[in-house]
């Protein structure tokens, strides 16, 4: 807040080169997006912030996602698993990831919020195609200020990456991306302009849920991909009937409870 404080001596300034060179903007535009990334959203500070979570999750990077085949069979009468008393039931790292959107994501809103009203980009006079273009432009500029905090965030929902420059990778974990994908909903309903005021705010809130939606999408796709390796398990194990249409539990079938009781045990500790 006082960073983009001590900038507001210079929208009269913006405005003016608006009217003279509308043309240089984009440039002003990039230059600040440049200072924000290096400065307040820069790598080393969200770097410190995630390794200060109490999960440790953006540089503990423990696999908590098993194949359906490695979960115990269980019984039609017996209890469902309620601890994680199995090497293989151990709960995810959910806090890491609610604590960060709580956090974070005012911040991200705010410097979306800021972008739209240092450069004008949702005056009420611009018709909707006007608007439109703007927030592209908008969400350029915010993404590039916010690039490390959506590459940290990335990595604490267990979204899979390339190597980057040291060689670390994250693998994909679709049990860490499904209760993600929850508290990513969740987040999402701070975010809806209900007051429909308009303006910055509603740009700033409309960048915000791009992000979110971003990530559920990739989150959401990772664990359907799991889902669907799971179904090819099932139909290739001994005893399933090509059409699907004996009745009967199989052996396969008799491991989904136990990944069932996980879900449950990740959410809770989440």
């Amino acid at each position: 807040r006082q960073f983009q404080s001590s900038l507001l001596s210079y929208i009269k300034l913006i405005e003016v080169l608006a009217l003279l060179k509308p043309s240089i903007l984009p440039a002003v535009r990039e230059s600040y997006s440049e200072l924000v990334c290096e400065g307040i959203l820069s790598k080393k500070r969200l770097k410190t912030y995630f390794m200060s979570l109490p999960g440790k999750s953006s540089i503990n990077m423990e696999m908590y996602t098993v194949d359906l085949s490695i979960y115990p069979p269980i019984a039609l009468r017996s209890q469902p698993i309620t601890e994680a008393n199995n090497q293989h039931m151990k709960p995810v790292q959910a806090k890491d990831v609610e604590i960060a959107l709580t956090e974070l994501l005012p911040v991200i809103a705010r410097e979306a919020y800021f972008t739209a009203a240092l450069f004008g980009l949702s005056a009420k006079h611009l018709s909707g195609r006007e608007k439109k273009r703007n927030f592209e432009s908008a969400k350029r500029s915010v993404d590039f200020s916010s690039q490390f905090f959506k590459y940290y965030i990335a990595r604490i929902c267990g979204i899979a990456s390339e190597a980057d420059a040291e060689g670390k990778k994250v693998f994909a974990d679709p049990m860490l991306s499904l209760v993600a994908s929850i508290l990513l909903n969740e987040a999402m309903e701070n975010y809806i302009d209900r007051q429909k005021k308009g303006g910055d705010h509603s740009l700033s809130l409309a960048y915000v849920r791009a992000t979110i939606l971003d990530l559920r999408k990739k989150v959401d796709k990772q664990w359907v991909s799991w889902v669907e390796e799971q179904i090819k398990w099932i139909q290739s194990s001994p005893g399933v009937p090509l059409t699907g249409k004996r009745a009967g539990v199989f052996t396969s079938i008799a491991r989904f409870p136990s990944y069932l009781d996980h879900v449950l045990i990740c959410c809770k500790a989440g």
